[in-house]
């Protein structure tokens, strides 16, 4: 029996940071996580009117507008002006607010995050019915401590069952740049809608966790991120991301992570998250569920219907998870000379996983190591009982001179069914040699 050998491909993290002085400010910010917030007003406060002039300071006015639109029912609408408003701490955003900003939000210099408020917008603790909508734009100034909008407070770090989840909140159609932190990190929410948002040049990208249930994040346009572009993790369930173009990613484009809030059973991990129809490209990886083998799995995740192609290692991967799919996806011309052997779908330490209906092609640009499908087990014993179904894929390279060597290649010590797939002539099917494989493929001119 002949056996191949090939180089593993690497398994990315998306939590290596690249600036020491934007991480300490995470962290300071973290341990900050559990003080007061201000407390939302049961009268109708004063309202003044923001100046808006690009240098007067208009966070008490702006504030105090958002703060009377909690309570009359009307919308706060934030002016476009010719300079725009300047705000040096957060706004906070209470229950039954509406928010219209029409212009544009900048951060001063002198703005800094307040205790656990750390947004230029930051959703009260249990806030519910919000919405913060338009066309405007807010501005972090690249400010190191500086957030868009946030929610959830002492939900960062360990998530304390005490604190109220947020309720039905909307954020819809800004645009947010520019933000030494977060542009949209929201924790611990139910019925979250992120829509038509544009977020990018910041050193974190749009972030959802703490046992946040039904999340939509849907039509975003997340580029120039230092770090992940859009990432789920600690205990997001029955959410999808879908119809969004992400790029330019210093880590991987869309992230479901496989953790869940500190102190919570594993059942809380990220569970039945849909990433589908989202174009993902020149990231580090493309599509990513989970990190490394670990006690707590993402389980239900099914990616369908993307685009994930010239990112500079593999297109998708899910490493690991359990119970997943990954089908009707096309990937093209990932990998790069410094990261050979990448495929355009990984699959590791993973069980019950199906791949199929895949379109993979002219994958492992700069080498001729390039795979089509890789199956891999970096952690002996996790994929016990596991069963992998490749099925009716189509994986070519039309390329002269071509840059793939395999079409599909396992190194899995557990059946891998493949059957009906569609390779070119002269790559090589590394299941053949697999333990316990069934092979029914077809090879295409």
């Amino acid at each position: 029996m002949r056996t191949h050998v090939f180089a593993r491909p690497s398994v990315a993290q998306s939590n290596s940071p690249r600036c020491y002085r934007r991480t300490l400010i995470a962290l300071a910010l973290l341990a900050a996580a559990g003080g007061a917030q201000a407390t939302c007003p049961t009268t109708p406060p004063t309202v003044t009117t923001p100046v808006c002039d690009g240098s007067a300071d208009d966070t008490s006015a702006l504030q105090s507008m958002i703060h009377a639109a909690s309570l009359n029912g009307a919308p706060a609408v934030i002016p476009a002006t010719p300079n725009g408003c300047r705000t040096t701490a957060p706004l906070e955003v209470c229950s039954n607010t509406s928010i219209i900003q029409r212009g544009l939000v900048r951060a001063k210099t002198t703005w800094s995050a307040s205790s656990n408020a750390f947004g230029m917008y930051n959703l009260a603790d249990g806030a519910t019915d919000v919405r913060i909508e338009g066309g405007g734009i807010i501005d972090g100034q690249n400010v190191a401590a500086a957030s868009g909008i946030t929610a959830g407070g002492p939900t960062l770090g360990d998530y304390p069952s005490s604190t109220p989840n947020a309720q039905r909140v909307t954020i819809h159609g800004m645009t947010i740049k520019n933000m030494g932190q977060w542009p949209v990190r929201i924790d611990g929410t139910d019925n979250l809608r992120v829509d038509g948002v544009t977020a990018k040049d910041s050193y974190y990208g749009i972030e959802i966790g703490h046992d946040t249930k039904s999340a939509a994040l849907v039509n975003l346009r997340v580029s120039g991120i230092d770090q992940s572009c859009i990432q789920l993790y600690r205990g997001v369930t029955e959410s999808t991301v879908s119809n969004s173009v992400v790029s330019d990613c210093g880590s991987v484009g869309i992230h479901v992570f496989g953790d869940r809030p500190s102190g919570y059973a594993v059942a809380h991990a990220n569970a039945n998250v849909t990433v589908d129809g989202n174009i993902v490209r020149e990231a580090h990886v493309g599509i990513q569920v989970g990190s490394a083998a670990s006690s707590a799995v993402a389980t239900g995740i099914n990616i369908s219907a993307n685009q994930a192609h010239h990112n500079r290692n593999y297109g998708i991967g899910v490493v690991p998870c359990d119970n997943c799919q990954i089908t009707s996806n096309m990937t093209h011309h990932n990998g790069n000379a410094a990261a050979g052997y990448q495929p355009g779908i990984l699959v590791a330490n993973s069980r019950q996983v199906k791949v199929a209906a895949n379109t993979i092609y002219n994958e492992g640009q700069g080498t001729t190591t390039g795979l089509g499908i890789a199956v891999i087990e970096t952690a002996p014993g996790l994929a016990a009982g596991a069963r992998i179904n490749i099925t009716g894929n189509l994986i070519y390279d039309d390329q002269s001179p071509k840059t793939m060597t395999g079409a599909m290649a396992g190194t899995l010590a557990a059946p891998i069914v493949s059957t009906g797939n569609s390779f070119s002539t002269g790559l090589l099917d590394y299941f053949s040699y697999a333990t316990g494989s069934v092979q029914r493929n077809y090879l295409t001119p």
